[in-house]
C-alpha cells in the first residue's frame, strides 16, 4: 500500500493537524491554499492509495461557498460490491457552518467570519487539507468530527454507471 499526497501545505512546528496555532501561520497557509486551489470550486488532492486493485483518492473541494472532503474509490472493490467502476462518498459542510468548523479545527473561538470574511471558505479548506494530508479515512473522519462538535454536515454517496 502506498499513500501519496499531491499538495504541499506544510506544517507549523509542533502542528499535528488538531492543535491551535498562530494567526500568522493561518494567514500564510490561507494564501497558499488560495493560490493552489482558487475560489472556483476546484479540488485539491490530499491523499491517494492503491491496494489490491482498488485506487482510493481523497480531495478537498470548495463547492457553493462551503467545503467538502470527497473520497473516490475506483477499480476492483467498487466493481465487486456495486458492479460499478467508481464509488464516491463525501462529507459537505455548508457556508453557514464554516465558522464553527474553523473554530473546532483550530480551538480558536475568535476565528470565523468576522476575522476572515470571504476567505473563511479557503481557510476551512486549507485546515482540512492540513488535517487530512495522506489520510484516506478523511471523509468519514470529518463526518464524525462534525457530529462530535455539533457542526452541520451532510454525508452522501454516489456510484458510476
Amino acid at each position: 500500500m502506498s499513500v501519496k499526497s499531491s499538495m504541499v501545505i506544510g506544517r507549523a512546528p509542533g502542528f499535528d493537524g488538531n492543535a491551535p496555532f498562530g494567526l500568522a501561520f493561518l494567514a500564510h497557509r490561507r494564501r497558499a491554499f488560495n493560490a493552489a486551489c482558487g475560489d472556483t470550486g476546484q479540488a485539491m488532492k490530499v491523499a491517494e492509495e492503491d491496494v489490491a486493485g482498488t485506487k482510493r483518492t481523497v480531495w478537498i473541494e470548495t463547492p457553493d461557498g462551503g467545503v467538502a472532503v470527497v473520497t473516490v474509490d475506483s477499480g476492483r472493490a467498487p466493481s465487486e460490491v456495486w458492479g460499478r467502476s467508481e464509488y464516491e462518498f463525501r462529507t459537505d459542510v455548508g457556508r453557514a457552518a464554516l465558522a464553527a468548523l474553523v473554530a473546532a479545527l483550530t480551538g480558536e473561538e475568535k476565528l470565523g467570519q468576522e476575522k476572515f470574511g470571504d476567505d473563511l471558505q479557503a481557510l476551512a479548506a486549507m485546515l482540512l487539507a492540513a488535517r487530512y494530508r495522506d489520510r484516506t479515512d478523511a471523509t468519514d473522519d470529518l463526518h464524525t468530527f462534525c457530529q462530535r462538535h455539533g457542526i452541520a454536515a451532510d454525508w452522501s454517496t454516489w456510484h458510476s454507471d
